[in-house]
């Protein structure tokens, strides 16, 4: 089954919209809905403070093209590092009161862990619906 128009395929798509969104259409008519995941119309959905508001849009994962490249591993003894146990912290909230941790003197090691990576959409990947205005 086909995206209308675009060739992307139904059996392996999902909707993302950010949280409010789903929010607001979760209820009697749409049970299996919350914020972070669910179904609408039996579609798996994502919610993403990244996604534009009062915007719904269906992706089929299979049609995006991922490309990893090289991969570095960094152990560090020293220097300091923030440190907080807090795991609210989001884009949009104030960081909590973090602590300076010195690595040498608690005899700690930080690992950085990095990952050269590149996606690309091909045709089809994506319907967009915005109440905001016909897209």
């Amino acid at each position: 089954m086909r995206f209308p128009g675009n060739g992307g395929d139904l059996t392996r798509a999902v909707f993302v919209a950010r949280p409010e969104l789903w929010a607001s259409l979760s209820g009697a008519a749409n049970p299996n809905l919350n914020v972070r995941s669910g179904e609408y119309y039996g579609i798996p959905s994502l919610g993403s403070k990244h996604a534009s508001a009062n915007t719904i849009y269906l992706i089929d994962p299979g049609r995006i093209s991922l490309a990893l490249g090289a991969v570095r591993v960094g152990a560090f003894r020293e220097g300091d590092i923030e440190l907080q146990d807090s795991t609210t912290i989001d884009g949009d909230s104030p960081a909590p009161t973090t602590v300076m941790t010195s690595l040498f003197q608690r005899n700690l090691v930080a690992l950085l862990v990095e990952i050269d990576c590149n996606w690309r959409a091909e045709a089809g990947a994506c319907a967009i619906y915005s109440a905001d205005s016909p897209v």
